[in-house]
């Protein structure tokens, strides 16, 4: 139990999806029976759960309302339904390739970032369109469909830009590890490939996601992952010679 625990937290800390751990626990030779901290994992390795973790998708909605909301004593702005709270979310949700979320979590989102800036509640009130919250409104217009598209292809070429330097510069090997992020990492790596191409770049939780789809379809390997007191290693893979800039 001390030995899951301790990998749960691991995870919790780090921000990013959980993962499945397997290996062999055993008890440090010559350690005291019932010392919970003398318990080791042979033969360590880890699988990414699909999908984001709760706390991921918490926060990604509480970043969404600091960038898209703001608080004016004189607006209010539906919950539900056309040109609403939820279906801006939603549209976001859509564009970044990410599950929606309930209505109530965007309202009780929108209820903490208005206490947060405020120190005062939000007050609900039902119309006969539905639910409405008061003293706020969304900081520009819903996404345009055109806007929409333009970010989705946005997207499309970051996620292709990592497929490619994955092919050009990666290579895989059984007894390989290499930090996730990091100096001498995958990301740095990738990022600086960024800089002298010219290439998008892809955020870390984005890169780690591509990473994983490109050994689990490609490479038709596992995303295995091993967390080391220096970061999260992934396994079987290492950086090669570095791929020309494509211009």
């Amino acid at each position: 139990m001390a030995t899951a625990l301790r990998f749960y937290v691991s995870d919790l800390k780090a921000g990013r999806r959980y993962h499945i751990h397997h290996g062999v626990i055993e008890k440090a030779q010559g350690s005291a029976p019932n010392d919970p901290s003398t318990f080791v994992l042979r033969d360590h390795f880890a699988i990414a759960t699909e999908g984001k973790s709760l706390k991921e998708r918490m926060e990604d909605l509480a970043r969404w309302c600091r960038e898209n909301l703001v608080f004016d004593e004189s607006s209010e702005i539906k919950l539900s339904g056309p040109d609403s709270l939820h279906e801006a979310y939603t549209k976001h949700c859509s564009l970044m390739g990410d599950p929606p979320t309930t209505k109530q979590a965007v309202a009780c989102a929108a209820e903490r970032f208005v206490w947060d800036h405020t120190k005062r509640h939000t007050c609900a009130r039902h119309t006969d369109e539905g639910k409405v919250l008061s003293g706020l409104r969304l900081r520009g217009a819903l996404p345009t469909r055109v806007a929409l598209a333009t970010a989705s292809e946005s997207r499309e070429a970051r996620k292709k830009s990592v497929f490619r330097w994955l092919r050009d510069c990666t290579v895989v090997d059984e007894s390989a590890e290499t930090k996730l992020t990091g100096p001498n990492s995958l990301l740095g790596a990738y990022q600086e490939h960024c800089k002298s191409s010219g290439d998008p770049p892809a955020s870390h939780q984005a890169f780690s996601i591509w990473l994983e789809e490109h050994q689990r379809h490609e490479l038709k390997r596992y995303p295995h992952r091993r967390h080391t007191d220096a970061g999260v290693m992934a396994l079987c893979i290492k950086l090669g010679n570095p791929a020309p800039a494509h211009k």
